[in-house]
């Protein structure tokens, strides 16, 4: 029986040596521990604010953990590996610092939107700009640290800005306006009021989590129309695609904003959502979690030199470079890649640390990788967007968490400091 159990979550959890992880890639190392201090300030928050604030952050974890995990079911169907860090989920397959990010990420962005008092229209545009904003660094830097790696030939993932492939971009974009959609559509339509009570605790968990049951496959339709349908059937450049929903989208946050937010009942007090909401902007414990998740980010980005890191992980299988598989999106088209990643002819941000081709293992998804050098004037560009990712986020996490609505809200901040 003890046999038995400890195999059982060997396939839920599996540990590797932190050690050896700072050996040889001390980038991943740095990003896991700052995720983990990150969930801390996050925790930390939660614990201060309302029961349904809790609640939120349990659901967005499912989430992620639900949304990630199938991705690693089939390894015939995925297009991304990720390194292996100190703690591992699914048989070392999904790593837990990813999902304890992705869930900061959501955590912050709702409660950053809950602040702002938008219509309804424009909160779900809100929400889909933070997350895309937060996780914007950490998807530029995961490829040219090997945090991940990409299928080499997936016809999805050919059109990139610098290592970011833009169906990523646009697969954030599907899911957070997912998510945020279902997760307000059975709040508002099957729990009373607007705090949590205790005579409906039943549906006050169940609800939020039957969300998720809703949002995953709208996610997935949601890609299929903004990609397979925008991008492969009407032929709009990926690149051009992205630019619209952003611009749309700030332009929806802003005109929302200019009107004064919320203006209709109820205008939700603040206090409703956030423990915290009467801490300064600086003080509040997600622009703490956020400015230590940026900051380092942008160090790691100056000092790391990718050519000397290592991962040892499950990659794409290294065979035939001649052998085809075609698969059938939503939308019915075809689309064809190569089922291996073919060593003599690849472009990803990676190499085979300078080993033989004799000396490779065909079939094999478990092998070490090294990182690549930037190119040619690539070093520039990834530290400008940097820097602009930077900026941006701290400004307007600056911007939200010094605004206080409704109205009302300031008279009673006055009283209290007066």
């Amino acid at each position: 029986m003890v046999s038995s159990a400890a195999s059982a979550l060997g396939r839920v959890l599996w540990l590797n040596s932190p050690l050896q992880l700072l050996t040889d890639n001390g980038a991943l190392f740095m990003i896991e521990v700052v995720s983990y201090a990150c969930a801390a300030f996050m925790l930390l928050h939660a614990h201060a604010s309302p029961r349904r604030s809790k609640i939120v952050l349990g659901t967005i974890f499912v989430y992620h953990l639900v949304l990630l995990g199938l991705g690693c079911i089939d390894q015939d169907l995925t297009i991304t590996w990720y390194a292996q860090s100190t703690v591992m989920l699914g048989s070392g397959h999904l790593p837990l610092y990813l999902v304890v990010l992705h869930s900061m990420f959501y955590y912050v962005a709702y409660i950053t939107t809950q602040r702002l008092h938008l219509q309804d229209y424009a909160s779900a545009g809100a929400f889909t700009l933070i997350v895309l904003c937060l996780t914007f660094p950490l998807e530029l830097v995961g490829p040219k640290f090997l945090l991940w790696t990409f299928h080499d030939t997936e016809p999805t993932l050919a059109d990139r800005f610098l290592s970011i492939p833009i169906a990523i971009l646009l697969a954030h974009i599907a899911s957070s306006l997912a998510f945020y959609a279902s997760l307000c559509t059975f709040v508002s339509l099957g729990l009373p009021g607007h705090s949590y009570q205790p005579e409906h605790a039943l549906i006050e968990h169940l609800y939020p989590l039957l969300s998720i049951l809703l949002s995953i496959p709208t996610s997935v339709l949601y890609f299929a129309l903004l990609f397979h349908l925008i991008c492969d059937l009407i032929l709009i450049h990926p690149h051009i695609l992205l630019l619209v929903l952003l611009s749309l989208g700030l332009a929806v946050v802003w005109s929302s904003d200019r009107l004064g937010g919320d203006l209709g009942p109820p205008q939700i007090p603040p206090w409703i959502y956030d423990g915290e909401w009467t801490n300064g902007w600086l003080d509040h414990a997600l622009v703490q979690a956020i400015g230590l998740y940026t900051i380092v980010l942008l160090f790691l980005t100056i000092v790391v030199n990718p050519a000397r890191l290592t991962s040892l992980s499950y990659h794409q299988r290294v065979g035939d470079c001649s052998t085809q598989t075609t698969y059938t999106t939503l939308l019915a088209t075809t689309q064809t890649r190569f089922t291996f990643l073919c060593i003599v002819d690849y472009d990803e941000e990676f190499t085979f640390c300078n080993l033989p081709v004799n000396r490779i293992h065909t079939n094999e998804p478990w092998y070490a990788i090294c990182g690549h050098r930037y190119g040619h004037k690539a070093f520039p560009n990834y530290l400008a967007c940097m820097i602009a990712s930077a900026v941006i986020t701290i400004l307007g996490l600056r911007a939200a968490y010094s605004l206080v609505r409704p109205a009302y809200v300031q008279r009673l901040l006055a009283t209290k400091s007066s």
